[in-house]
């Protein structure tokens, strides 16, 4: 699955300039004074290009906007935990879509919002209890075989082993987690 990206990534790839906050407020302005252009793409994110408005509301389902920015990305990051309570998942479909968003397994360089992190498998699902019932009687080896199933985008990822020194051994993933450490407190990794 191919990662979501936002507007100001995709701007910063078209233009061939390294993002950063000041490359992407001057794109931001310089696509804004193209009032009869936009940026959009037609199947994969990562591969953006400019298209005049016509034609992309010609054909609304061929050709598709960045509909995520970093203001909507960091009104996402900043809803307190009790709302975020409120938010209950009701399909597969949906479970699947939250962990592939916020467990990316390719870095976008998007500091802002994603970090690297070393989770395991019970991190990830302690994330996910709060918004769904689905895996309330789930161990995390069943909640693991249910993301194999599901194809969710992490299971590609190489686990490396941590030993403990009463023996045991825990397997973590290194990953692109979107929040902050006050909703999951898994270990830095330094790469």
């Amino acid at each position: 699955m191919t990662p979501t990206i936002t507007k100001e990534q995709a701007l910063c790839m078209i233009f061939y300039v390294e993002f950063n906050p000041t490359n992407m407020e001057n794109l931001k302005d310089r696509i804004k004074n193209m009032t009869d252009i936009d940026i959009c793409y037609e199947t994969d994110s990562l591969h953006p290009f400019l298209l005049p408005l016509v034609k992309m509301y010609s054909e609304p389902y061929h050709y598709k906007k960045y509909t995520k920015t970093f203001e909507t990305l960091e009104k996402i990051h900043h809803v307190d935990m009790q709302q975020k309570q409120e938010i209950h998942f009701s399909s597969d479909r949906q479970i699947v879509q939250f962990l592939n968003e916020v467990y990316l397994t390719t870095d976008l360089l998007n500091d802002r919002v994603y970090t690297k992190k070393l989770v395991s498998n019970k991190d990830i699902l302690s994330h996910v209890w709060p918004y769904t019932t689905k895996f309330d009687d789930k161990l995390v080896l069943g909640f693991s075989k249910w993301c194999y199933s599901k194809n969710v985008a992490f299971t590609t990822v190489d686990y490396q082993c941590k030993a403990f020194e009463n023996g045991q051994q825990q397997r973590e993933l290194i990953l692109i987690l979107m929040f902050n450490n006050k909703i999951m407190k898994p270990t830095t990794f330094n790469s």
